[in-house]
């Protein structure tokens, strides 16, 4: 899967289960666009590689048999495990599907 392909999965993986918004709602072309060059700039800005460590991951739980349910993908992104840095990352993320701006410096 390729970074766009995979971002637009996290996208809506992390946003459906969060519940605050219908998968079907969320416009692939606005997230592949706008939400994208955003995320990856203020997560390289924070730390450099970590927008392809979370990418990279989300792809490996999806190769995972048996397949994970959306809830265990989410549940795998935002686990503790991952440190601080990613989870946020992956709060960000949503934060930024959900409102259509980046979060203030307190997330």
């Amino acid at each position: 899967m390729d970074k766009l392909n995979s971002f637009i999965a996290l996208s809506c993986t992390l946003v459906a289960c969060q519940g605050n918004q219908p998968i079907g709602a969320l416009d692939g072309a606005k997230v592949r666009h706008e939400y994208m060059p955003v995320w990856l700039a203020h997560i390289e800005q924070y730390r450099k590689g970590l927008a392809d460590r979370v990418l990279d991951t989300f792809e490996a739980l999806q190769e995972v048999t048996p397949k994970l349910s959306r809830e265990q993908l989410t549940n795998a992104m935002l686990a503790e495990r991952n440190g601080r840095d990613f989870v946020q990352a992956c709060q960000q993320l949503v934060y930024l599907c959900q409102k259509g701006s980046w979060p203030g410096p307190s997330m």
